[in-house]
């Protein structure tokens, strides 16, 4: 299949500032045309992800209800925003309880009680820029305990204390250098490269996508995962529509815009149509005047109760006003489903113009028809005059003072660019417009506290027809009034870049932005740990549209510079130690140089270092080495890839596999010569990474995961198919990574995922029937498992983008191996453990109790139920030894650590086969808690892991306090006695008189 494979493209020439670049420099998509018509996945299309395959109403086709899992809410929390990125669970302050770190979309680092939800004491914390990643934990400043590592669309790396405090060991990744006009000559037709931006091939897979977007993702500057970069192209086979069935879409999907995500927003929208089409333009404000003139509006909007509708001041990065097929109330907008075919504005879109009309004195009466005559006038020309004033395009006002008007003024090359700017604004299956997040991210900048650097435009970053459609109303808690704007108080949130050095010598420095989980580990044996971060550069464009911004760039094209790469720092001391350039392209290519898939660290060579395993939306597969060099044989090119790889023995060979999905709904798994192993066309975009887990108890792993057509795949590791009972099939878009745990009794596992339907799935890996718990919300991040309120069983934590946290009680038993406390466990846990593989303490040694001596003990087990086999071909014994084990605290102060003859470091031994051992670890000799940590590493370097609580010496100082405090006690009151008594005596010698 090798042949198949786009070659290894040749080194770049030109020098940049990192190591050279692996990928060919890509400016036109006619340079990949010889390829892609040689590599069998970019041949492929997602054509099961098309409007309407999708059910949303009714029951899932083929499916049925397990009535097996317990799944009874327990809480619900709010936080300040959406979260996009799955949060982590730890004991933060070792206090035994457990403690949810969520981080919300904008500016804020949070943390929840795992008992009841509530917010933890210090929290949040600030930040000004947006997070794509989950936070990590690492002990930055050296003093025993863990803090928080949260890394920020902006390049930043932030560490935090358990107490919310932000540390000031941050880090900073270096932005990219660039040859200036890298792109020139690339275009064999023209050495200039004045050619228009290319608008793709029409073979985008609609339901794709995370999101909704801001060109890279999710509201400021973020890309959600799924969107692919393909547009839709009106071609012959759809023939154009007439201006007037033009117009009349576009006004009703204007006037909901607006209504969902406020004025700002559709500004920005309508000076996009102005500047596409000025006459197209024109008659849109005439139909909108006609349709305000006609509306009678009344004072206040209110749901089907009767009770006005509110928006909390949450910045949320989805729609909330849709009313969902399951019966949860949202809100009451028309959509295209619920609106009338010939219906050009509804009374709910109508209303959403109330911004236009001072109606804060309005008691709720109709106003008579000449006075709605009148405001609606005033709101007509206050909506040009918004427009006017947001941009000014003077070509299009020049179109306009000519008078031209209808569709036989429109050239075709301009019914070309109009068609093209319409096919971006399809609705998807909830109503909500397809290219929210262009604008969405403009809205929030505009509407709260100005020019915002954290969103580029859909444009510059993504033009395809999904366009990010989780990010919604971010905006102000208004539903998007005009008065919603600067002054309340949200100024000091902008990020600011610094200054950019002066190209010289013809280079530019390109702005780096983290899109994807990072990773930590000692990946060259040197005993320090890495981060290992993969970076987006690219000039956000939101940010530079301020004109003081954009100063410090002078007359960059910031259009014609994406890239990716990676970058690896040392954590001890906190330095840059090497960056590797992966790919570059412009703005305007069909594949786009961005690095949404996280990276998977493990030794797939054998050689003891760690590599590092990364996708990139080039449709490169990569495998680096320690130093940054690409393995023999890698890198391979697929589809766009956004999904993390899943690196493990799925076909119990001995050797790991890479397994990877892309957005065209490829899913290969390859060896590590690269070489493939088996792969499925599965016709629907894959967005999130796949994990493993032997689901159905036949002792073999299957690969699970999501699509955007809503199937969830489990497939045999050993072959790519089917399992029994599978795929299931949810009734909305899989967007979510998929989590594996057991919750009854059985030798099946459990998969736990969220869909767009607003519905938690709890399928059953053995029937394959689903239990489901009612969210009403869409999720993006993976389902949790862990026991949050210390009652010796399971909860499942689950995060939407509506910014709610909840906690379902499952009555299913604790087990160390059942939880899943992190999106990947360690930097490549992608495995169930369940039954499996992994370590964990017995259940004497995790017992919550006090430990007074010198030494502790503590038994575990080492479980592996891997099948190994030797070079003949033959079953080896002892599973896949030898085993690293190092048993640790964590959360133990300095002081504690360095007080008496042995220093509290932990111990670290290898242990020949799975079994049940004991070790013996020095303790504190001061009063203390810790978290005991066993880590188990093996040969692939795979890591493996299990926490619990202890306290030390606590009992003995209760005992001191009492031994000190009761002789004195004791004495006291004897004294007291003798003193009582001796008065006594003195007045019982008195005789009275």
């Amino acid at each position: 299949m090798a042949s198949l494979l786009l070659p290894i493209l040749a080194l770049c020439a030109f020098q940049l500032g990192a190591f050279a670049q692996i990928s060919a420099p890509i400016a036109h998509n006619k340079q990949l045309a010889d390829a892609d018509s040689s590599n069998k996945y970019r041949g492929r299309q997602a054509d099961m992800d098309k409007d309407g395959d999708i059910q949303h109403e009714g029951p899932v086709p083929g499916a049925q209800r397990c009535g097996r899992h317990r799944l009874d809410l327990s809480w619900m929390s709010e936080a300040t925003s959406s979260v996009y990125a799955t949060p982590l669970i730890t004991d933060l302050h070792a206090d035994g309880r457990r403690d949810i770190v969520v981080p919300s979309f904008v500016h804020y680092l949070e943390v929840f009680e795992g008992p009841n939800g509530g917010q933890a004491v210090g929290w949040p914390a600030f930040h000004a820029s947006s997070v794509h990643a989950s936070p990590l934990l690492y002990d930055i400043d050296f003093d025993g305990v863990r803090d928080i590592l949260l890394a920020t669309y902006d390049g930043q790396i932030m560490f935090f204390k358990d107490t919310g405090d932000k540390l000031p060991e941050g880090l900073q990744i270096s932005r990219l250098r660039v040859r200036k006009d890298w792109y020139v000559g690339l275009d064999p037709q023209d050495p200039f490269d004045h050619s228009h931006p290319d608008v793709g091939d029409g073979q985008g897979a609609p339901g794709g996508g995370k999101g909704n977007g801001s060109g890279d993702g999710g509201g400021r500057g973020r890309r959600p995962r799924g969107g692919s970069d393909t547009p839709k192209q009106v071609t012959a086979s759809h023939p154009a529509t007439s201006m007037e069935e033009r117009v009349r879409k576009f006004v009703r999907q204007i006037t909901e815009y607006r209504q969902k995500y406020g004025d700002a927003a559709a500004d920005k929208l309508m000076s996009e149509a102005r500047n596409t089409n000025a006459v197209f333009y024109q008659a849109v404000m005439q139909a909108l005047r006609e349709s305000l003139l006609a509306t009678v509006h009344p004072g206040t909007t209110s749901d089907s109760s009767g009770s006005s509708s509110t928006t909390a001041r949450r910045r949320l990065l989805q729609a909330d006003a849709q009313s969902t097929a399951n019966g949860n109330s949202g809100g009451n907008a028309a959509t295209v489903e619920t609106a009338g075919e010939g219906e050009v504005i509804s009374k709910e879109a109508a209303d959403s113009f109330d911004i236009f009309f001072n109606n804060n004195a309005n008691d709720g009466t109709a106003t008579d028809d000449a006075t709605a005559r009148a405001e609606a006038e005033a709101a007509a020309a206050l909506l040009a005059e918004r427009i006017r004033h947001h941009e000014t395009h003077d070509a299009a006002e020049a179109a306009i003072a000519a008078g031209n008007s209808g569709a036989a003024s429109l050239d075709p090359g301009s019914i070309g660019e109009l068609d093209s700017f319409l096919g971006r604004l399809q609705y998807d299956e909830f109503g909500d417009l397809e290219s929210t997040a262009a604008y969405v991210e403009g809205t929030a900048g505009e509407h709260e506290h100005g020019v915002d650097p954290r969103a580029a435009d859909a444009d510059e970053l993504v033009v395809d027809s999904y366009k990010h459609l989780y990010l919604g109303d971010y905006i102000s808690s208004s539903g998007g009034g005009s008065s919603g704007g600067r002054g309340r108080g949200w100024a000091d949130e902008e990020f600011t870049q610094s200054t950019h050095p002066t190209a010289s010598a013809g280079y530019v420095y390109v702005d780096p932005h983290i899109m994807a989980n990072p990773a930590i580990a000692d990946i060259d044996g040197d005993g320090h740990d890495e981060l290992v971060v993969a970076v987006s550069y690219f000039y956000d464009r939101e940010y530079y549209d301020d004109p003081e911004h954009a100063k410090d760039l002078k007359d960059i094209d910031i259009g014609k510079y994406v890239a990716s790469g990676i970058a690896v720092f040392d954590l001890r001391t906190r330095t840059e130690k090497w960056v590797q350039h992966l790919d570059l392209s412009t703005d305007s290519t069909q594949y786009k140089a961005f690095a949404y898939s996280a990276p998977t660290l493990v030794d797939l060579n054998g050689d003891g270092k760690l590599e590092v395993v990364v996708g990139t939306s080039m449709g490169f597969l990569y495998v680096l080495d320690h130093t940054g060099s690409p393995l023999p044989g890698w890198p391979l090119q697929m589809g766009e890839i956004q999904a993390q790889p899943l690196v493990a023995d799925v076909n119990n060979d001995g050797e790991l596999e890479v397994v990877v999905g892309d957005m065209r709904g490829n899913l290969a798994a390859f060896n590590s010569r690269a070489e493939e192993l088996w792969e499925r066309h599965l016709r629907s975009a894959i967005s999130q990474g796949a994990v493993a887990g032997d689901i159905d108890g036949d002792g073999q792993l299957e690969v699970v995961l999501g699509t955007s057509s809503g199937y969830i795949y489990a497939l045999a590791g050993s072959t790519g198919l089917d399992i029994p009972n599978w795929p299931y099939r949810a009734r909305g878009r899989v967007q979510a990574p998929p989590t594996i745990t057991h919750l009854i009794e059985g030798s099946g596992l459990q998969v736990v995922v969220p869909a767009f339907d607003g519905f938690l799935y709890v399928i059953d890996g053995l029937q394959g029937c689903a239990d489901v718990a009612d969210l009403g919300e869409t999720s993006y991040s993976a389902v949790l498992v862990d026991d949050l309120d210390g009652d010796g069983a399971l909860e499942l934590l689950a995060t939407t983008m509506s910014g709610n946290v909840y906690a379902w009680e499952t009555g299913a038993p604790y087990h160390p191996l059942a939880t899943w406390t992190e999106q990947v466990l360690g930097p490549n846990g992608q495995v169930a453990r369940y039954g499996y593989v992994g370590i964990s303490a017995t259940g004497p040694s995790r017992r919550p109790r006090d430990v007074a001596g010198e030494r502790l003990q503590v038994a575990f087990e080492l479980l592996d139920k891997r099948l190994a086999f030797a070079e003949n071909g033959t079953l080896m014994p002892g599973g896949r030894g030898p085993y690293n084990v190092t048993v640790v605290l964590k959360g133990v102060g300095v002081r504690e650590m360095g007080a008496g003859d042995a220093p509290v470091v932990g111990v670290a031994d290898s242990f020949p086969a799975p079994g049940r051992y004991t070790v013996d670890i020095p303790c504190p000799r001061t009063l203390a808690s810790a978290i005991v940590r066993l880590e188990l590493v093996d040969g692939s370097g795979l890591l493996y892991a299990d926490e619990f609580l202890l306290s030390f010496h606590m009992s003995f100082h209760r005992l001191l306090k009492w031994a000190v405090a009761l002789p004195l006690g004791l004495m006291t009151g004897l004294l007291l006695a003798a003193l009582a008594g001796g008065a006594g005596e003195s007045r019982g010698g008195v005789v009275p008189t």
